[in-house]
């Protein structure tokens, strides 16, 4: 299906009301810490009886609310016979067969509807996924005996019957359109399923939009929304337009009062977009490779998949494994710096061409990501009286956290659909840095400190409702002026002891990689960086060595633009009540407590 906009949409506007779910399961991991209707954290547990206490509520009046869905479904009954392994997505279709019992909406199997759908819900190719067998099938057809089995039913009796069909089509309609529920840096709580205000948003490498998830009120639910609070509608008019209205209204007076304490969803626009114009999501990891372009070379060498790329994809699996299979993060780490180091000078191909690893490559940005961890883990693993070299790996680890967030920052400024992740790696080496700045040996001039959170402050946009793209690309312009300063002293000293970093000049400066990996459409084009940056670098050079009086406070400098910079993306991917923006505002927040503390 596909959804478009109703009229022109601005950046940073939400596209629908908070929708709650038709059905939402929390992980078990979380069953001893998060309310199993609400997913909110517990404060005085209150144990679900049915289930003998696995799984837990805020209170007695929470545990009424999700009583139909969780005990009616047979959910409760599954968790008394199956102690083992995370179920949350039998759990959601559980619940979800039991919504559409409900409603009288359960689907005929004698109906040759295509494509198939349950609920509204995308389900078809269920007899292929079956007929060509493997874990997919099998986990199908298991969760269909153990939902069969949960609702008091003996499958061996209804196979080949409607009931049989019923539970393997909404299992599979869970499997192919539920998404993990995050509203907090723990990670997904859960998995949730939405009807088609939210399910009928078609994919994009590049979309225009995103989602966020908001948890219910305590006093659970929320009024009922009217077709005009959406500002987009499905593109095709007649049977689509009236399923979907239908739907929605449905919607209102049923699920309100069956999922009303479930955790709710929003589409927020990323780039303004035209009336008409389709609206999507991207449903997977933007940074993983999905076509050629993201087979980047270096210098006009080759882009194609060598066996030699295959080769050190072999060798960042190793390195994995070590880390993963083996605890082993100093195995890891030394064997993805000599992939770098390998990968970093010319190479010939089979076929005679040099070719080297793009800084920009998938295999690349994974070896950032996984080497900032593996640091950070030597780190947590040391005696902590050996300074040195916690101290070394801290840096390490500050020092693949910031490239991370550089190289990606790059990639947003010529495609805005990664504002989201560009938010979490800069906010991310934020806290890497709040880390190294912990060590014993660094000291502050607090008073000093405190001036430079104000100061800072006042750089971004101080009005976090207001958003434009001229607003942003001058945010993001100021965020590269003020720590390409910066890192002119902070780098060289944090990558000391990185010798596949030291050609890198800055970890947010990439114009010497030239014009052909920038797709310019948005907020800065090849020229207008490398024009602006030169000029910073050329008349700012002094003023920032002037300013910057020692490293620990260049670096508290550093981790600050990064914070609030990154809130300032998040604010405009998630809105300004969403949790990654709470979560920077508390850290500054404390920061600043501390340090007024420790000056008085």
């Amino acid at each position: 299906m596909e959804m478009q906009a109703r009229k022109e949409v601005g950046l940073a506007q939400d596209l629908i009301p908070p929708l709650p779910p038709l059905a939402a399961a929390l992980h078990r991991r979380f069953f001893s810490s998060h309310c199993a209707g609400c997913f909110r954290p517990l404060e005085s547990p209150f144990p679900c009886a049915g289930c003998r206490g696995v799984t837990h509520y805020c209170d007695a009046s929470c545990c009424a609310a999700d009583f139909p869905a969780h005990y009616s479904s047979g959910e409760c009954h599954l968790l008394r016979l199956h102690h083992e392994g995370d179920t949350s997505d039998i759990r959601a279709a559980l619940r979800l067969l039991r919504f559409l019992e409900s409603m009288g909406s359960l689907p005929s199997p004698s109906l040759p509807e295509r494509p198939r759908r349950v609920a509204g819900l995308l389900a078809s190719d269920l007899d292929k996924v079956l007929e060509e067998g493997g874990e997919l099938a099998e986990r199908i057809t298991e969760g269909a005996t153990l939902m069969s089995v949960a609702r008091d039913r003996d499958r061996s009796q209804v196979t080949g019957g409607q009931e049989a069909v019923t539970t393997e089509e909404v299992l599979w309609a869970v499997i192919t359109n539920a998404v993990e529920v995050h509203v907090n840096e723990v990670g997904a709580l859960g998995v949730a399923v939405f009807g088609p205000g939210f399910s009928w948003f078609n994919h994009s490498c590049m979309p225009n939009a995103c989602y966020r998830f908001e948890l219910a009120q305590r006093s659970g639910g929320c009024g009922a929304y009217e077709l005009e609070s959406f500002l987009v509608s499905p593109a095709a008019a007649g049977l689509a337009t009236e399923s979907f209205n239908a739907w929605i209204s449905g919607e209102n007076k049923l699920t309100h009062g069956f999922s009303n304490i479930g955790p709710r969803v929003i589409v927020r626009s990323i780039k303004p977009m035209q009336k008409d114009e389709e609206v999507c999501i991207t449903y997977i990891d933007l940074l993983e490779p999905k076509c050629d372009a993201r087979e980047l070379s270096f210098n006009n060498y080759s882009n194609s998949t060598y066996p030699n790329c295959e080769e050190l994809a072999d060798l960042f699996d190793q390195a994995m494994d070590e880390y993963r299979l083996h605890e082993n993060p100093e195995a890891c780490s030394k064997k993805l710096e000599s992939m770098l180091y390998r990968s970093s000078v010319d190479q010939e191909s089979q076929a005679g061409e040099k070719f080297k690893l793009h800084p920009l490559h998938h295999l690349s940005l994974n070896s950032y990501i996984t080497l900032a961890s593996a640091y950070r883990a030597q780190v947590f693993s040391m005696d902590e009286s050996n300074n040195t070299e916690c101290l070394k790996l801290d840096r390490a680890a500050v020092s693949y956290t910031l490239l991370l967030a550089g190289v990606v920052h790059h990639l947003f400024l010529s495609e805005p659909s990664l504002i989201a992740v560009t938010a979490h790696f800069l906010i991310n080496a934020a806290e890497s840095i709040l880390v190294l700045l912990r060590l014993p040996e660094w000291s502050f001039d607090k008073k000093l400190c405190k001036s430079e959170i104000d100061l800072i402050i006042c750089h971004y946009p101080k009005d976090m409702m207001e958003f434009s793209v001229d607003k942003c690309r001058d945010a993001s312009m100021r965020f590269l002026g003020s720590v390409s300063q910066i890192l002119f002293k902070t780098w060289p000293y944090l990558t000391q002891d990185l010798t596949n970093l030291k050609n890198i000049d800055s970890p947010v400066n990439f114009n010497w990689l030239g014009s052909k990996v920038l797709n310019t459409q948005c907020l800065a084009s090849h020229r207008e960086l490398s024009d602006f940056l030169e000029k910073e670098c050329v008349e700012d050079r002094y003023l920032g060595h002037r300013l910057i009086k020692d490293q620990n406070t260049s670096l508290f400098q550093l981790a600050l633009h990064c914070f609030i910079y990154g809130r300032y993306l998040a604010s405009i991917c998630y809105g300004p009540e969403c949790y990654l923006v709470h979560h920077a505002e508390n850290i500054l927040h404390g920061l600043c407590k501390h340090l007024l503390t420790k000056h008085s």
